[in-house]
């Protein structure tokens, strides 16, 4: 089968074997699998990359339950030990011992990703998807959950009547901006301009109430620095995708106390779950870019970096 490997920093097909199921392991026959410049540094050397991905199952091991053979499924990030500090306030995608209990296994890092005909994983890292798009499904797993993550961070400022401004230009706020005009009965105000005569012209307008939730949703201190101009007092800002939290708002000003400034990175499995369940009773139409496996392959080392999350790659 093919699959896909890095080399010198770009892309290339190889034939490989087949898998074959360990005792807790799933066979899937990928369909679909979101890839951004994130998902290729994360691969080790030699792996396969692809974190999120869907297919459908063409093996199971003997000690697998609550799956079938044929069964529709999802990449999903994997329960966690419940016992840390971050287990214990729901964000177990933080789990501070989820690399030692998953380290080793983990699809598109430890091992082989969905960048292939066919993929081998622990069923811990699986969710079903049944009648789902797949590549809408893979959208969901690598996009969507971060949405749906920033839009419960921002708790009870998102709130049916309010308004919502979402910053970004990409894939990941247009899914956010979706979501929120599906699910939360809000005004959502897309931007992606932040110069100072639309941060002035924001403040005029919302002069009276301000806007309670900014999702800061392009990983820039300038969309940060706008975020914090035009949200309310007593609001919040949730800043998105912020990695190791590398993108800092410079200090809240005095006029601005009170707002609720939260940094976050994964959503988690439940969030991917929910969502899941959402997509099969109300579609979410984001526009985003697909390419075949052969012709990502073909993208060379710079169009690699310059991934950014959104594309999905059909198989």
């Amino acid at each position: 089968m093919k699959a896909l490997k890095l080399k010198d920093g770009a892309g290339e097909l190889v034939e490989v074997a087949e898998p074959s199921p360990g005792a807790t392991d799933v066979v899937v026959d990928v369909a679909a699998v979101g890839m951004s410049a994130a998902d290729l540094a994360a691969a080790g050397s030699g792996v396969t990359p692809g974190r999120f991905f869907a297919g459908s199952i063409a093996a199971i091991g003997p000690a697998v339950a609550g799956f079938q053979i044929g069964d529709t499924v999802v990449a999903a990030p994997p329960g966690a030990c419940g016992m840390c500090g971050a287990c214990l306030r729901g964000d177990d995608a933080y789990c501070a011992r989820a690399d030692v209990i998953y380290g080793g296994i983990r699809p598109g890092v430890d091992v082989d990703g969905g960048a292939a005909q066919q993929v081998c994983v622990d069923a811990s890292f699986l969710a079903l998807a049944p009648n789902l798009d797949l590549a809408v499904a893979a959208l969901a797993s690598d996009v969507g959950v971060h949405s749906l993550h920033a839009v419960r961070s921002a708790g009870d400022t998102i709130t049916a009547g309010n308004t919502v401004a979402v910053l970004g230009a990409g894939v990941l706020a247009a899914y956010t901006a979706a979501l929120l005009e599906a699910t939360a009965g809000v005004e959502v105000l897309r931007i992606s301009d932040y110069s100072a005569g639309n941060q002035q012209r924001l403040l005029t307008e919302f002069a009276y109430d301000g806007i309670p939730a900014s999702l800061v949703m392009d990983r820039t201190q300038e969309a940060c620095d706008f975020a914090v101009e035009i949200t309310a007092m007593g609001g919040a800002i949730v800043l998105a995708n912020n990695g190791n939290g590398e993108v800092l708002v410079t200090p809240v000003p005095a006029t601005r106390y009170e707002v609720a400034v939260r940094a976050i990175e994964y959503g988690n499995r439940s969030d991917l779950i929910e969502l899941l369940k959402l997509l099969q009773l109300k579609p979410i139409e984001v526009e985003h870019r697909r390419v075949c496996l052969d012709e990502f392959a073909s993208f060379d080392s710079k169009r690699l970096r310059d991934i950014e999350p959104g594309l999905i790659v059909v198989i």
